[in-house]
């Protein structure tokens, strides 16, 4: 049973990670209409209109962490040697939890850290994605599913 929460887990986390391709922040500049920036706004560049503005890396490093943990979760369902070493399976799939906690923290804080990076743009101009709030969702949902796996695993 707690192979099919370690693959909800894994699941959510892929979604979560994909969603890093879709708008993350809407900002609406000065003196153009408002944008929606995807990647862009984890990675820094040039919007549309020609504004330079800095990307937010802890956001971008917060999906990276989703994905590493997602497959530490995968790993975890899958190899046999997990389970020949249960301790060392207890031991992956909490640090896999630790990393999406830190993960999702790290997401719901790319509209404020996009903010801190671009000190030129007015606090309410800018609003959140799609993309971060899906994802720090199905992170929120993939952290809960793995934990319950990890109880379980202990409970057996």
């Amino acid at each position: 049973m707690s192979k099919i929460f370690k693959l909800a887990s894994s699941l959510l986390g892929i979604v979560a990670f994909f969603m890093m391709f879709v708008p993350q922040v809407i900002v609406n500049w000065a003196s153009y209409p408002s944008e929606s920036l995807g990647v862009a706004a984890l990675t820094g560049g040039t919007s549309t209109y020609g504004v330079e503005f800095a990307g937010v890396g802890s956001g971008l490093a917060g999906y990276i962490l989703v994905i590493i943990a997602t497959v530490l979760i995968l790993a975890t369902a899958f190899l046999g040697f997990f389970k020949e070493h249960e301790v060392l399976d207890y031991i992956v799939l909490g640090i896999a939890l630790i990393l999406l906690l830190i993960g999702i923290i790290l997401i719901f804080l790319i509209r404020k850290n996009f903010e801190g990076a671009n000190p030129g743009l007015d606090p309410y101009s800018v609003s959140m994605g799609a993309g971060m709030i899906i994802a720090g969702i199905a992170s929120i949902i993939s952290l809960l599913a793995a934990g319950i796996a990890l109880v379980m695993d202990i409970a057996q």
